[in-house]
Formats: C-alpha cells, sequence, structure tokens
C-alpha cells in the first residue's frame, strides 16, 4: 500500500525557507525530500513560488508615469527596428536605463503610435508626384493577398490593403483611393503579374510601367538553380553511362528503364549544361551590376546611354542563350530566361 503524505502550508513556508537560505548546498533538497515524502519536482516548485512572492513583495514596483516623448521614441525603435515583443520591450527598458514600465504604459503607447499612423495616412499626400511600387504579398492559406503601394524614393508606405482577391478589381480599388487622397504618380513599379498590370493600366494607361530588379533578380536566381540542378543530375549519370557503354562494348545488352550508352552524346550534354549554367550566372551578375544605382567600369562612371546600351547587349545575349538551351534535350525543362 502506497503510504500518503500530507503537508501544510507551514511545513511549505519552513521548506521554502530552508531551501533558499541554503540555496547551493550538496544534498539538501534529497533530505528534505526523503524527511517530507514529496518528489524533488515538488521542492522546487514550491521553491521558485517562494522566491516569486518574494520578488513581488520587496521588488521595486515598476514606474507608473505619463509616457514621455523620449519613452515613446524608445518604445517605438525597439518594436520596429528590433521586432520586440511587448515583454521584450519592457525587458529591454529595464536593463538598458534601468527603468520599469509597465505593460498597460507600453501598450497605450503603440495603440496611440498606431491610430496616429493611421489618422496621418488617411489625410497626408505628397505634394509631388511620386514614383510607386506595387506588390502582392500572400499569406499562409493563400485565400488572399496584401495588396501594398509604397513608395520608391522614401520607402513610405501609401496602401496596405487587405486580405484582397489579387485581381485587377481590387488594384483598381485601391488605386482609385490613392487618387482620392491626393497622391500623384509618375510612373509604376512592379512584378510579372497579370492583375496587377490590369489594374495600373485600367487606372493611368499613360503612365510607365517598370519592373522591379528584385522580382527579375528572383527569376533568375530559380532559373539558374534549375540548370544547377540539372548539370548535377547530368554528371551523377556519367558512370551509369559509362558502365552501359561498357555492355554495348562487350556485345553484352544494357539494362534498365532508360538506357543511355552513347557516351559521346552523355559529355556533350553535360558540356552544354554547363555552359548554360555558367553564361546565365555571368549575365545575372551582368543585370545585377547594372541596375546599381551607379556603375563604374574602365570608361568611368556610366551615364544613362551606356547603361542603357550595355541593358540592351546583355539582354540580347540573355535571349541567345536560351535559344540555344531550348535546343539541347537535356535542358529544354528548364524555363526560358527570355522576357
Amino acid at each position: 500500500m502506497v503510504q500518503q503524505y500530507r503537508s501544510t502550508p507551514e511545513q511549505h513556508l519552513q521548506w521554502s525557507a530552508e531551501m533558499i537560505a541554503h540555496a547551493g548546498e550538496y544534498g539538501l533538497v534529497t533530505r528534505l525530500a526523503r524527511q517530507s515524502g514529496l518528489s524533488r519536482p515538488t521542492l522546487y516548485a514550491l521553491k521558485a513560488r517562494a522566491l516569486q512572492a518574494l520578488q513581488q513583495t520587496f521588488g521595486p514596483p515598476p514606474v507608473t508615469v505619463a509616457p514621455t516623448v523620449v519613452l515613446e521614441r524608445q518604445v517605438l525603435t525597439l518594436l520596429v527596428q528590433a521586432h520586440a515583443t511587448y515583454r521584450g520591450i519592457q525587458t529591454c527598458l529595464r536593463q538598458l536605463f534601468q527603468q520599469g514600465h509597465s505593460l498597460p504604459t507600453i501598450t497605450a503607447i503603440l495603440q496611440t503610435a498606431q491610430q496616429r499612423a493611421v489618422t496621418w495616412m488617411a489625410s497626408h499626400a505628397p505634394a509631388t508626384p511620386r514614383a510607386l511600387a506595387l506588390d502582392e504579398l500572400y499569406a499562409n492559406n493563400r485565400t488572399g493577398a496584401y495588396l501594398h503601394v509604397v513608395d520608391v524614393q522614401s520607402g513610405a508606405v501609401w496602401a496596405a490593403e487587405g486580405p484582397l482577391a489579387a485581381d485587377a478589381e481590387s488594384w483598381i480599388l485601391v488605386l482609385w483611393s490613392l487618387q482620392e487622397r491626393g497622391v500623384i504618380w509618375d510612373r509604376l513599379v512592379g512584378d510579372h503579374g497579370a492583375a496587377l498590370h490590369a489594374g495600373a493600366q485600367a487606372v493611368t494607361p499613360d503612365v510607365p510601367f517598370q519592373r522591379d530588379v528584385w522580382h527579375e533578380l528572383d527569376r533568375c536566381a530559380r532559373v539558374q538553380a534549375r540548370l544547377d540542378r540539372t548539370v548535377a543530375r547530368l554528371v551523377a549519370r556519367t558512370p551509369a553511362v559509362a558502365r552501359q557503354a561498357a555492355r554495348v562494348a562487350a556485345a553484352k545488352p544494357a539494362r534498365g528503364h532508360h538506357i543511355q550508352a552513347d557516351m559521346t552524346s552523355h559529355q556533350r550534354d553535360v558540356r552544354a549544361a554547363q555552359r548554360t549554367a555558367n553564361d546565365l550566372r555571368f549575365l545575372t551578375q551582368e543585370l545585377r551590376r547594372l541596375w546599381e544605382v551607379v556603375v563604374i567600369d574602365q570608361r568611368g562612371v556610366l551615364n544613362a546611354a551606356q547603361r542603357q546600351a550595355d541593358l540592351e547587349c546583355a539582354m540580347t545575349l540573355l535571349a541567345e542563350v536560351a535559344a540555344t538551351a531550348q535546343r539541347h534535350s537535356s535542358l529544354r525543362s528548364v524555363p526560358c530566361t527570355k522576357r
């Protein structure tokens, strides 16, 4: 029969005080567990509760003062730059400035700042025409998109609506709302999205639409990854092709479902894949260089005409690489890189 141990609050107080007073003493918790009949985790839980009660009783209370401009700036900086949680902001303020602030104070600062931002965004508009970047950000469930309109020069977010259907009608409504607020733009920047293009064309058909650099480089990176995988797959297949070629040379039948025993043809495919992958890697680096804010080479700082000429040359070479790749059977599954 298991012996039942019943302890009183007075005994809990005595054991907790003894563990706190003799913290770090070897064998203390084991001795108390044997004397009290309680488990070691239970005793440690009693000690933790006692320490928490002492901290609440004798610890310094949080400062409850009206938020100052300095405090508001500190809280908002930790939120925006460090992406800290509310409790993280509280901990940082205590550790960095030796000042405790309650969670209600921090919450009130953030809620007030949010309301000021919403009010400002609803009434403010830039005085000059702007270049706007349009983008669709999807949530994990892909049920809708968050439509964002960002100022290219300043980074100001002029619109962030969603989740909405990623169609032309949604983009038309977002752009119309910007026009009602007085936002004027002289060019738009975006990706290859059909809905985004249709909405921009419907609202401002005469405004030029440019492709943004990030999405173009992302497309190049995805194609580059597929080419590199194709090269690795062909190289890994070389020993098998060599074995099949040796069997055929010995007048033995080849084995397997996808038989390839022509070593010369296989090596030609490997070289073609490697050449295409290397060419795309080089041209992508050239595009990245030419899309920098300032481009410098042996001619000095390139002007707009020189950069445009170099870009057209790079795009022509990129189209030739894509056309050449499509002529090789091993590379036909890789998407064309020509825009």
